[in-house]
């Protein structure tokens, strides 16, 4: 999908690793997009070019790139790393655009990926060399703060539509099926108790107007009775929250500024100088 002579790197050249294991394998494929993104000036470029491979494909089944298959055809992107290639996704195939995230428990990602760096990397390299280098993978994949287009899936992953189990593949497979099935309008499909949780939680941070982000939360019975739901809001004096045509209302979005933010800006303009 990426040509060389269709996308080759002017301004940011990359240079190719001289070991060929998993790390330095990994670190040139982000390096590289990252290159490309800052190329063409633009956090979405990688799925532009999966767009235009969209296109190349629809053209050798269809004669034009503005055909249609005579079958049903599903174009599957494998990875999005940038909040604003799922942005893009959603202007140019609107509801017709679905994304999954897989997760996995953190330690057990760990492990796999020191596993692939001890097959890879050089026969005895020290345990604490493999630990540090599979950290080190994971914090990049996660967000790059230092790199303005760089990774950030840590703001990506949670924009899906649907998340499975990515770990298990007969959880994976299960809950595939059932999502298609859905989507494709099966009425004996109704949500699991942990689905139901997540639309309680997603539900309940509709309510927050917070100028950061809006989060949510909600407390099931095991037996899948809720028992509570709350997000982050600005608290009221004397408790309570404030609700949208009620006066007063002191929410940082009425005030139109963070105020939160500014105090802690003004106590550290205020905060005397250390002395060592």
């Amino acid at each position: 999908m990426l040509r060389e002579d269709r996308y080759r790197l002017q301004k940011h050249p990359v240079e190719q690793p001289i070991s060929k294991d998993f790390y330095s394998d990994v670190n040139f494929k982000i390096n590289y997009a990252n290159a490309l993104c800052k190329e063409f000036s633009d956090p979405a470029t990688m799925t532009r070019i999966a767009l235009r491979a969209i296109g190349d494909a629809r053209e050798t089944l269809t004669g034009s790139r503005d055909g249609l298959p005579s079958k049903p055809t599903a174009y599957i992107i494998r990875q999005l790393k940038r909040p604003d290639e799922v942005v893009l996704l959603r202007k140019v195939y609107g509801r017709q655009f679905v994304l999954i995230s897989a997760y996995g428990p953190a330690e057990k990602r760990k492990q796999l990926i020191e596993e692939r760096l001890r097959h890879t990397l050089i026969p005895g390299s020290p345990h604490h060399e493999i630990i540090s280098k599979a950290a080190q993978l994971i914090e990049k994949d996660a967000r790059e703060d230092g790199e303005d287009l760089g990774q950030n899936v840590r703001e990506t992953f949670h924009l899906a539509d649907v998340f499975i189990d990515g770990l298990v593949r007969s959880e994976m497979d299960l809950k595939l099926n059932r999502f298609v099935q859905a989507l494709f309008g099966a009425t004996d499909i109704a949500p699991t108790k942990a689905e139901y949780g997540m639309y309680a939680a997603k539900s309940a941070a509709l309510r927050s107007s917070d100028l950061s982000r809006q989060v949510g939360a909600a407390i099931f019975s095991d037996e899948g009775e809720i028992i509570t739901q709350g997000c982050n809001e600005v608290p009221k004096a004397f408790g309570g929250t404030y609700w949208d045509t009620e006066t007063p209302d002191y929410r940082d979005v009425k005030l139109r500024r963070d105020a939160w933010g500014f105090s802690r800006m003004r106590r550290r303009r205020l905060a005397p100088p250390r002395r060592w």
